[in-house]
């Protein structure tokens, strides 16, 4: 099993809920889907470590309240963390 996000802190908490249940190892990796760099990295040492993905659930993105009224810079984001994070997964 393998858990991705940007707060590896917060993945921490995760894995420490959900390892009793997993029955398997749990991987943990800090990334940023919206930086292909980041996700080249991630895949990159998974790929070192023989982990094999059977299954990838993307759970990243979110939606702005008021979208009509972001700024440039805020739809950027959406968009990036929205489509392009999840083309890069």
């Amino acid at each position: 099993l393998i858990l991705i996000s940007r707060s590896l802190p917060e993945l921490e908490k995760v894995k420490e809920e959900f390892q009793p249940k997993a029955q398997q190892h749990v991987h943990l990796f800090d990334v940023d889907i919206t930086n292909d760099q980041s996700v080249d990295q991630v895949f990159r040492k998974i790929n070192r470590q023989k982990i094999e993905i059977k299954v990838l659930i993307n759970n990243a993105g979110y939606f702005a309240v008021g979208s009509t009224e972001l700024s440039t810079n805020d739809l950027r984001h959406l968009i990036d963390t929205n489509l392009i994070g999840a083309h890069n997964m």
